[in-house]
């Protein structure tokens, strides 16, 4: 099975073409994320726990939903797939876009050059059961927004850089 391409962008999020996510990593090429922040009706935030097979940052909490954009795929296309996908939904519903942020840095000798786009999904409690995508995920969570800054703040090691920016970003104490 050959492995999908991702869309590859220029440095002000442009599509110029595609690529493997080893050769965007290798060769340091611009490239989107989309990140789900499921939100319930108490306004509690379900994190994922990253499984440990998982390339980059095994085993670390992060938002709800998130992966790479694929070729010829829309930023709110992405979104959805990966909500369905990860989190073993049929539909996501309604996304409401919070906001972008780039991502320029190194991790695990990977280039991540990065457009990193943020959505919210509200879910009601009855209609929402999480159903894992056990290669992916290993585990989700509820947290209060209090517990959301606590794991940014002071467990850094645990969680990605998600954690912390859509604490401050989208939800301030």
């Amino acid at each position: 099975m050959s492995e999908s391409l991702i869309l590859i962008v220029d440095e002000h999020d442009n599509p110029i073409g595609a690529a493997s996510k080893e050769e965007a990593w290798r060769e340091g090429l611009w490239h989107r994320i989309v990140h789900v922040v499921v939100e319930d009706e108490q306004g509690r935030i379900l994190l994922q726990k990253r499984s440990k097979r998982m390339e980059l940052q095994p085993g670390r909490w992060t938002d709800s939903a998130s992966g790479h954009v694929d070729a010829a795929e829309a930023y709110e296309t992405a979104a959805r797939r990966e909500y369905c996908e990860e989190l073993g939904q049929t539909e996501c519903g309604e996304l409401t876009e919070l906001g972008m942020r780039t991502q320029q840095s190194e991790s695990e000798g990977r280039k991540l050059n990065r457009f990193h786009k943020y959505y919210r999904a509200r879910v009601r409690n009855e209609d929402f059961v999480p159903n894992i995508q056990e290669t992916e995920v290993d585990k989700v969570m509820w947290v209060t927004v209090r517990k959301l800054h606590d794991l940014a703040d002071n467990n850094r090691d645990e969680v990605t850089a998600s954690v912390p920016f859509i604490a401050e970003k989208y939800y301030p104490l």
